[in-house]
């Protein structure tokens, strides 16, 4: 009888762990996935909103305010590096939809050789533009010296999170978000360490932010390596599978380029704009970077979702069934709807605390600031659910240059607010950004998807 149920209790923990998305359920299978990939983030956020809340109580208002100017200027790589690792996965679980192992083990192979010349080339341009990039954007002479040693740091370690990204992003097209996120939980606690270390024990100021930072990334990685190695058949190929075939490398990284280009844009503009929030001064640089914190936090459980969409989406679109893609997308509509109500009320209610204990400051131009720009940005995630879902499934489907497209639109939109909105309505311009220009790409967004012949072929489930 115990041994019964041992054996039903690690039935369920397989099937939570790692859901069966091409069957059952489609709901339940998309929310078993996305809840490790929440936690992931979660936790991810959270190191980071320790590194701010260290800097900002342990350094001060421009040590903090440093750090979020280099984290802007980095942002941009690992993005792109997220996108490539998100492009990487969707191909492998294509093919996991397909039930074609040869073709997985094929993929694994041509994952590491981009993920290495991603990883190269990416933190030779980042250095060799670092210093361009901080002056480009204006960043205040007092935060500069800091600003630009977190960001060299940081993009030196820039091969960790390539491969850290790639590794999970095949363990999630197997369906699995679970193992990631128990690697990540473990790096994110020794991250909080490191910075207790570095910052408070060893007075490394903002740099020993960025080694702490890094050290945690690179664990992370081998970890998730050494795991696939170890517990993943499927992924690790045999002598025949590293034979190149042309058409298979072009796809990857065609995909992966997509991915991470239309994430890098998206960045760029962010850029764009912060050169706008920096000639705003200090203090707004503070309250926005705290308030892009809290963003960030508040918008994971949709991101999370839109998540799973993207290997939902893969994998049904391997299999054929594109009935439960369109249950899926369906389904995400609705809770990033839901979601949006509900984190208005949060941040209303609890936004200004939020902020200051983030920040370490009771500056009124702070706090209101950074209320104002979560409060009315927050109902626009119904929107944003909606965009995100859209591109991943574009994605998903092998669509490369329509996602791409709607990051072009946004950069087009932040270039227009940074020289013409921002300079004559100051921050109120910042805030009214994003949400005007997610309405346009969604828009198009929408188009694309469902005038696609793919959208429009059934299968009975």
């Amino acid at each position: 009888m115990n041994q019964s149920h041992k054996i039903n209790l690690k039935d369920r923990f397989l099937a939570f762990s790692t859901p069966d998305m091409l069957h059952g359920p489609i709901w339940s299978s998309m929310v078993s996935f996305a809840i490790p990939v929440f936690l992931s983030m979660l936790f991810q956020s959270l190191y980071s909103m320790t590194d701010s809340f260290i800097v900002g109580h342990a350094l001060g208002e421009n040590a903090y305010a440093a750090v979020g100017a280099g984290a802007t200027v980095c942002e941009l790589f690992i993005v792109f590096a997220t996108g490539v690792g998100l492009g990487m996965s969707m191909i492998i679980a294509r093919y996991f939809g397909a039930n074609d192992p040869d073709r997985m083990k094929q993929s694994s192979v041509a994952c590491i050789v981009i993920g290495l010349f991603f990883s190269i080339i990416g933190t030779i341009i980042g250095l060799f533009f670092l210093e361009h990039v901080l002056v480009l954007l204006n960043t205040p002479d007092e935060i500069f010296a800091d600003a630009y040693a977190y960001s060299k740091i940081i993009l030196i370690n820039i091969f960790a999170c390539f491969f850290y990204n790639m590794f999970c992003g095949m363990l999630k097209a197997l369906g699995n978000s679970f193992i990631p996120l128990l690697y990540l939980i473990f790096s994110s606690l020794l991250n909080i360490v490191l910075d207790l270390i570095f910052v408070v024990v060893l007075h490394q100021g903002v740099p020993g932010v960025a080694k702490a930072t890094a050290l945690a990334q690179v664990i992370s990685a081998l970890f998730c390596g050494f795991y696939i190695l170890k517990k993943c058949p499927s992924l690790i190929p045999e002598k025949r599978h590293f034979r190149v075939e042309l058409s298979l490398y072009i796809d990857i990284l065609l995909t992966s380029i997509s991915m991470g280009m239309m994430n890098a844009i998206v960045m760029f503009g962010t850029l764009t704009l912060q050169y706008a929030i920096n000639s705003l001064g200090t203090l707004t640089i503070v309250a926005h970077t705290a308030a892009r914190k809290l963003y960030s936090l508040g918008s994971l459980p949709m991101s999370a979702i839109c998540s799973s969409v993207s290997m939902f989406v893969s994998q049904n679109f391997g299999a054929k069934q594109f009935d439960r893609i369109h249950m899926s997308l369906r389904h995400s509509y609705v809770f990033s709807f839901i979601y949006a109500l509900v984190i208005f009320i949060l941040y209303s209610l609890f936004a200004r605390p939020a902020l200051g204990l983030i920040t370490g400051s009771d500056n009124e131009l702070i706090l209101t600031n950074g209320v104002r720009y979560l409060c009315f940005g927050s109902p626009f995630f119904s929107v944003l659910g909606v965009l995100v879902a859209v591109r991943n499934a574009l994605q998903a489907i092998g669509s490369k240059i329509l996602p791409i497209l709607s990051s072009v639109i946004e950069l087009v939109g932040k270039i227009i607010f940074t020289f013409i909105f921002v300079p004559k309505f100051g921050y109120l311009a910042v805030i009214l950004c994003e949400p005007l220009i997610w309405c346009a790409m969604t828009i198009e967004l929408v188009i694309a998807l469902y005038t696609r012949p793919e959208m429009k072929r059934k299968r009975d489930v």
